[in-house]
């Protein structure tokens, strides 16, 4: 009777299963890992672009509602210098907020755009000083337009004027003493509360983590309007 031969695995073959084994689990988690990585950066681009389309839309619907109020000058101006809230320069102005639940942030407003502590491009409303009756003011409501925000800066566009023919060459402001009656020609990087009118082009550029992002917005309120050509 012829006994059957047993074969027996050898240690060499266990190693070199367990490694083939390793190997293969190593590329698979490897390659989960990258997927999941390139998920993340997905959402976040997609994140990120929704929050500057929405932020862009936001400041176009405002922006677009600027109203420049009759005998009163301080209604639109820059303050350079931060506090303990606002960081860097901001803007005040007033717009029309339209109708409102509450009553008191209804019509023309006072606001003020800002970058907070937080680096968020935040918008803060007040109630409307017609709807004011006593000297207590209330706390101005707060948006948040946008969030990881490095740096804010404004550019306001100064036309010249057609009918004074001031188009040639770049005429310095008129100035009372060391006070400038309006701004200057072409670009400015603030905007005095003294000046009676409004720029033409208002030019925001906000600095994030994956570079400047430049909106122009043309105020429909100014007296001085610019044509602009496309080759």
């Amino acid at each position: 009777m012829i006994k059957a031969r047993r074969y027996h695995i050898t240690l060499l073959e266990v190693l070199i299963a367990i490694t083939l084994t390793s190997a293969l689990l190593m590329t698979l988690l490897g390659y989960y890992s990258y997927v999941q990585h390139l998920s993340r950066q997905i959402n976040k681009a997609r994140e990120e672009g929704f929050q500057e389309r929405y932020a862009q839309y936001r400041l176009s619907q405002i922006l677009l509602k600027v109203n420049k109020i009759e005998h009163k000058k301080d209604n639109f101006f820059t303050i350079d210098e931060g506090n303990y809230f606002v960081i860097g320069q901001s803007l005040v102005f007033f717009y029309d907020r339209g109708v409102d639940i509450d009553p008191l942030y209804s019509g023309v407003v006072p606001a003020r755009l800002f970058l907070d502590r937080n680096n968020r491009l935040c918008l803060a409303v007040w109630p409307s000083p017609k709807s004011l009756s006593g000297e207590e003011i209330p706390f101005p409501k707060e948006e948040v337009l946008l969030g990881n925000v490095q740096r804010l800066k404004f550019l306001f566009y100064h036309p010249p004027d057609v009918e004074k023919k001031d188009y040639v060459g770049a005429e310095k402001p008129v100035t009372t003493g060391e006070e400038k009656l309006e701004p200057e020609k072409g670009w400015n990087e603030t905007w005095d509360k003294n000046w009676s009118h409004l720029p033409a082009i208002v030019k925001i550029i906000i600095t994030t983590e994956s570079g400047d992002k430049t909106y122009v917005f043309q105020l429909p309120g100014s007296k001085r309007f610019t044509i602009v050509y496309r080759a």
